[in-house]
Parts: structure tokens; C-alpha cells; sequence
């Protein structure tokens, strides 16, 4: 399977997803949007891993889907940021499945969720010194973790088990014809996918 190809695809899936999840969180006035794009990409993140596992795959994934932003204003900076750490977390955390051995369904999550939130929220205040966040101090950090970070966590347990669950009934039986069509048409079709999914999304 070509490694490039395949985060292609699984990065356009993310890309579009945490996109069209945002705005509709937005139509519906939900204000605390993060979990839920959040556990989307832990669901993306986690198939992705399972169907291919190779190392460095989550980052790349997690490259492609940062590029889909650029359509799409509604998105600030700090989205940006956000995607980057998920996927440098699940990466650490996906390595570190043989220390968690029969608790990794959830300290996977835990490990992802926790780390993720608590370096986005300094990453912004004390790196990129966002305005808005740098008002909230200390006291904003600390909820971010505690409130979003947690509810994070929570749905990203149940996409985490969802994945395994999906590539256990459906994926897992097929990971072969996968493999040869993706030997056979898997670059072709996954720059098309990016390109059709670039288009589509910023109709």
C-alpha cells in the first residue's frame, strides 16, 4: 500500500469532516465545538492506524487535513494548531499501545485527549499569544483542560472503540483487496479525491 496515497485519503476524510462538523455545530449555536472535531479525528486517526500501521502515518494525515482550512474562513489559527497536536499525540500514543497492553482502548485516548488539549491551550497562550486566550490567564488554561478537554476525552473513548470496532467487522476482512486495489489505483484515485474534495468543500 503506498503510504502517501492512503494518507491522502484519511487526511481529505478528516480535512472535510472537522469542516462540515464545525459549521453545523456552528448552525446549531453549540458553543464548545472542540470535542466533538476532536473525537472525529481520534475516529479518523484510529481507523487509519489499524487498516496501515506505519509509523509517521498520523502526522502526515494529519498534514493533509490542516490544508483543507485554508478554504474555509470560518477557521482561525488556532485550528490549525489543534489538528497538528492531535496528531503528534496520537502518534505518541499509538506507539506506547505495547506499555498500556489491555487498557489501551482507553489510556489511548486519555494519553491523546489530555496531552492534546494541555498543549494546544499553552501553545496559544504562551507561543502564539492569541489575544483572546492570553485574557483568560491561567484560569482559562485550566478550564480548557478540565471542562472541553474532558468531554474530549469521553467521546474519544467511544470513537476510539467505534474504529476498532468498524475495522474489526468490515475493514478487517477486506485489508487484502484494500491492499491490491490501493497497489493498482491508489495514487490516482487518492490525488483525484484530494483535488474533487478541495473543490467540493469550497463550493
Amino acid at each position: 500500500m503506498n503510504f502517501f496515497a492512503f494518507s491522502l485519503i484519511m487526511g481529505s476524510l478528516w480535512g472535510i469532516g472537522e469542516i462540515l462538523i464545525w459549521n453545523f455545530l456552528k448552525i446549531l449555536n453549540i458553543g464548545i465545538k472542540s470535542p466533538f472535531v476532536f473525537a472525529y479525528g481520534i475516529f479518523i486517526l484510529t481507523l487509519s492506524r489499524k487498516i496501515y500501521d506505519k509509523k509517521g502515518i498520523s502526522l502526515l494525515i494529519g498534514l493533509i487535513a490542516i490544508s483543507f482550512k485554508f478554504l474555509n474562513s470560518s477557521i482561525f489559527l488556532c485550528q490549525f494548531v489543534a489538528v497538528l497536536i492531535e496528531a503528534i499525540c496520537f502518534e505518541i500514543g499509538f506507539l506506547l499501545i505495547p506499555y498500556f497492553k489491555n487498557f489501551y482502548r482507553i489510556l489511548i485516548p486519555l494519553f491523546s485527549t489530555y496531552f492534546s488539549f494541555a498543549g494546544f491551550a499553552f501553545s496559544i497562550v504562551y507561543i502564539l499569544k492569541m489575544e483572546g486566550w492570553v485574557k483568560r490567564g491561567k484560569s482559562g488554561i485550566i478550564h480548557y483542560i478540565t471542562v472541553n478537554g474532558s468531554l474530549a476525552f469521553l467521546f474519544s473513548i467511544l470513537a476510539f472503540n467505534l474504529a476498532l470496532l468498524l475495522y474489526n467487522h468490515i475493514f478487517n476482512k477486506k485489508t487484502e483487496k484494500i491492499i491490491i486495489l490501493f497497489k493498482k489505483y491508489g495514487l490516482k484515485f487518492s490525488i483525484l479525491f484530494f483535488i474533487l474534495s478541495w473543490i467540493w468543500i469550497n463550493l
